[in-house]
């Protein structure tokens, strides 16, 4: 035992990497005794191996079909979540993808499955598309409480953690922000569902960086895409106006056709665009939305550059909208492609509503 600087006593404890487990030294278990713990794994006070109670594969992953609820409420699994910044560029996206393609998804869950010995699946709550980044998706999974436990109660120990997980992440993956899930909702309470990264989310913001620049500094190429005005001869006050389109519409015909998916629900709702004008020829898009279908804010920013360069009437957003006929008007059949995916990046997601409905396109530093 140590004394603080104010006369408290301080404990001393050692953290066991390969169990989660926090344990003080005492009479019955000495510092010396604490040291070969952690080299063997012994947990003394529960008489067993930790090693060989984390390769029990009692666990399986929600997406193969087992419901966690119950080991959450018995108090065998705890939840937590963490923020997630990701490099999109070499990822296939965020959700685990059929065939052997790297995602965000599958190198936080090895990570995971390294660190604790057993498979531990993550939810996001965004599915980012290939090549789009982030800097504040939100995740949740869930861990076996006889390790868990002790990191709910200790700061120190979630930071360890969280940078064990980093260390075993790749470089363009990085996690913080390790904390336990906020209390479910008076709804979740009442059916008994816990918090969800995915399911409590109320709003997401997303940001698309645009490059009209006849060069663009090659350290921008990754997170800004680029349209030449040699061939891009984009008039802003015409990208400005086009992008008020989409304060709120029922964009199913256009985006899930596109797309090829079948959403149940097809509305979006598009609280705020902000378009913000950096270093010349730098143009930055701001999105707030309730949630958003695949690719829907690349193809809302695809075709207002579009519009706003003279390849697309204006008008053939709204009967794009009806129809799902994104192929624009001309000779140019790639008028209302969807805009690059390295342009785009998930900023935050909202768990509360702090956020007013503007109405519209707002010009200036507002977000």
């Amino acid at each position: 035992m140590k004394a603080s600087s104010g006369g408290a006593p301080l404990l001393l404890f050692f953290y066991c990497y390969p169990c989660g487990a926090l344990h003080s030294p005492s009479a019955a278990r000495p510092v010396a005794l604490l040291r070969g713990h952690a080299t063997s794994c012994v947990r003394l006070s529960e008489g067993f191996n930790c090693h060989e109670e984390l390769q029990q594969e009692r666990l399986l992953r929600a997406s193969e079909g087992f419901n966690c609820h119950e080991e959450l409420q018995q108090g065998r699994l705890l939840r937590y979540t963490a923020k997630v910044m990701y490099d999109g560029v070499g990822f296939r996206g965020f959700q685990l993808q059929p065939g052997n393609y790297r995602t965000v998804q599958g190198e936080l869950e090895k990570a995971l499955q390294k660190r604790f010995q057993r498979r531990i699946s993550v939810l996001g709550a965004s599915r980012t598309d290939a090549g789009v980044h982030s800097r504040g998706q939100v995740v949740h999974f869930d861990l076996p409480a006889s390790g868990a436990s002790a990191l709910a109660y200790d700061p120190a120990a979630m930071a360890l953690l969280q940078y064990c997980l980093n260390q075993m992440l790749p470089e363009d993956v990085r996690v913080y922000g390790l904390a336990p899930v906020p209390l479910p909702s008076p709804q979740q309470r009442q059916q008994g569902l816990p918090w969800s990264a995915n399911v409590n989310a109320r709003a997401k913001l997303y940001t698309y960086r645009l490059s009209f620049c006849d060069v663009t500094n090659p350290l921008d190429a990754r997170q800004r895409a680029h349209y030449p005005p040699v061939l891009w001869p984009v008039d802003l006050g015409v990208l400005e106006a086009t992008l008020a389109f989409s304060s709120k519409a029922d964009k199913s015909a256009a985006l899930v056709a596109a797309a090829g998916r079948g959403d149940r629900d097809t509305v979006r709702t598009v609280v705020r665009i902000t378009l913000r004008r950096g270093a010349p020829g730098y143009i930055d898009i701001d999105v707030l939305l309730d949630g958003a279908l695949y690719k829907m804010v690349r193809y809302m920013v695809g075709a207002a550059v579009a519009v706003a360069a003279g390849r697309m009437d204006a008008r053939v957003i709204t009967t794009s909208l009806l129809s799902g006929n994104w192929e624009g008007s001309g000779a140019d059949k790639s008028a209302a492609a969807p805009a690059p995916a390295c342009g785009l990046t998930l900023e935050e997601v909202f768990y509360e509503e702090p956020f007013q409905d503007t109405g519209g396109l707002t010009n200036g530093n507002v977000v």
